[in-house]
């Protein structure tokens, strides 16, 4: 079904966002290499603009998509789907605490030991989505694996992965908390305001 829709998309679109995507990265290795700061600024200029048509193109593109498969609604096994995520979202957290329980029986605190679950995991989930495994793991347990570490976790190197393509600059490190940044922007926010408030309330 997949391959039959994506036969559907123009081929001259198809085209032309190789095409794009390939002036848009001769233009960023001119930038990282030009001195003069007038070249530099039009090199910068010109890669803007690429990157508005390569923005365009892929909207055009997802709405023909769309409008490919609007009428071809596709059935959802809710029963399936919710067994699968308590099952495997239940997993994950039953190891955690057993590697929480296990970490303070080694002698650290509440504290220490928490830190050192949510470590492992995101490093155990990071590797697991590098090599592509997590995301098959997803597409069976579906929320089960939306558990926040190890969402936050796959949300994150995910990014880094699909856009490792445009280089570390503009690709990886641009795009790296593309989906992860609000979770980071409002946290820290809302902790600071919570940490004011609790301090004058301390205060008094």
């Amino acid at each position: 079904m997949a391959k039959d829709q994506k036969s559907k998309l123009a081929p001259e679109d198809l085209q032309q966002k190789e095409k794009i995507r390939r002036q848009h990265q001769e233009v960023l290795a001119q930038e990282a290499k030009a001195t003069d700061e007038a070249e530099k600024e039009k090199l910068r200029n010109q890669r803007l603009a690429l990157e508005k048509d390569l923005s365009d193109i892929q909207k055009k593109m997802q709405k023909t998509y769309l409008d490919n498969i609007k009428d071809m609604p596709t059935p959802v096994p809710w029963f399936k789907n919710m067994v699968m995520a308590f099952v495997i979202g239940g997993l994950i957290c039953t190891c955690s605490q057993a590697l929480n329980m296990w970490f303070s029986g080694k002698g650290l605190d509440e504290k220490m030991a928490n830190a050192a679950v949510i470590s492992i995991l995101i490093v155990i989930t990071g590797i697991l989505t590098g090599i592509g495994i997590f995301d098959e793991i997803g597409r069976r347990a579906g929320a089960g694996t939306i558990v926040p570490v190890t969402g936050f976790a796959n949300s994150i190197v995910s990014a880094a992965l699909e856009f490792k393509k445009e280089g570390f600059i503009y690709g990886v490190g641009y795009k790296l908390f593309t989906v992860a940044g609000p979770v980071v922007v409002y946290g820290t926010v809302v902790s600071a305001i919570i940490g004011i408030v609790y301090f004058f309330m301390g205060a008094k």
